[in-house]
């Protein structure tokens, strides 16, 4: 049993869709805020997944450390997929958002060369359970 705490959705629930230049300052704060209700949630005795990015190892390792200095040891999982499965993936989460069926960023082309860009693969090692799909 866990609480998934998900950047992404309670930036759209709180913010909506289009934040513009705010985007990434508003992503930010919420981020810390989860952050720091993740620490009330894993006192409290349940744990805690994060549905957010960190994409690149300075972002890993930021969360490593912020865990470590509360005595808490993370454990991360990582879903590697090919490109073709990954653009599969777009495809099909864009159209559930045009149909109303789901609220989620719409990912356009720039969205998805910004993400292609400042992405960093995990190595194998940092991962605690590595998962391929559609490899």
């Amino acid at each position: 049993p866990a609480v998934i705490l998900s950047s992404d959705q309670a930036v759209l629930e709180l913010f909506g869709m289009y934040l513009g230049d705010e985007h990434e300052k508003i992503t930010d704060k919420v981020e810390q805020y989860l952050l720091k209700l993740s620490l009330d949630i894993l006192n409290a005795g349940t744990n805690v997944i994060l549905d957010w990015g960190f994409w690149t190892a300075a972002e890993r390792t930021t969360i490593n450390d912020y865990y470590s200095r509360h005595g808490i040891i993370p454990q991360w999982h990582y879903v590697s997929c090919t490109h073709a499965q990954w653009e599969q993936n777009i495809r099909h989460r864009n159209s559930e958002v045009s149909s109303g069926k789901t609220t989620a960023f719409f990912i356009d082309h720039n969205i998805a060369d910004k993400c292609l860009d400042a992405f960093e693969e995990p190595d194998r090692a940092e991962m605690d359970v590595w998962h391929s799909w559609g490899e």
